[in-house]
């Protein structure tokens, strides 16, 4: 027998029960982005009457540390020749946020990133309670506040963005 049957037959029980676990998580995880996707699809709608805004779906590999490589879905926003990419970063945030300054930190259950070229420029983060916008620090700068995201919120990201 060689070693790669020896190694699935010996652990199977633990593997089988990873990859239920991360089929779950995955799921859960592609639900809440594609509700949050929506919404912001929404907004951009209302506010682009004349349809001047490219509103593109598309997937792409994501290696995320706790649920590995999966096909995530994203979205490109592009106006003239600028474009902006709408991207999933981590379904699990190391860090905890006060979604206000009196708020005690809580822990994001899911991270999405706004990038203009190839650099995150605002962070969606999923916490209790809904979803929240930020502005992605900078090695100068790590307190950005974090908001509710609302439309007014997201659209004054993508305009700045977009210009």
């Amino acid at each position: 027998m060689g070693k790669l049957r020896e190694m699935l037959e010996a652990d199977a029980d633990r593997y089988r029960k990873e990859r239920t676990e991360r089929n779950q998580t995955l799921g859960s995880w592609i639900s809440l982005l594609e509700n949050l996707y929506s919404q912001l699809e929404t907004w951009l709608k209302a506010s682009d009457p004349e349809g001047l805004l490219e509103i593109t779906r598309y997937t792409s590999i994501v290696n995320d540390p706790t649920i590995g490589e999966y096909q995530a879905p994203c979205i490109k926003l592009t106006l003239g020749r600028n474009s902006t990419y709408i991207v999933p970063k981590s379904r699990r945030v190391a860090f905890a946020f006060s979604p206000t300054q009196t708020d005690k930190p809580v822990q994001a259950q899911g991270l999405v990133e706004i990038r203009h070229i190839a650099w995150p420029s605002y962070d969606l983060l999923k916490l209790p309670g809904g979803w929240h916008i930020r502005q992605h620090p900078t090695l100068l700068d790590i307190h950005y506040p974090v908001n509710e995201l609302t439309a007014d919120r997201f659209e004054e990201a993508i305009a700045g963005l977009l210009r």
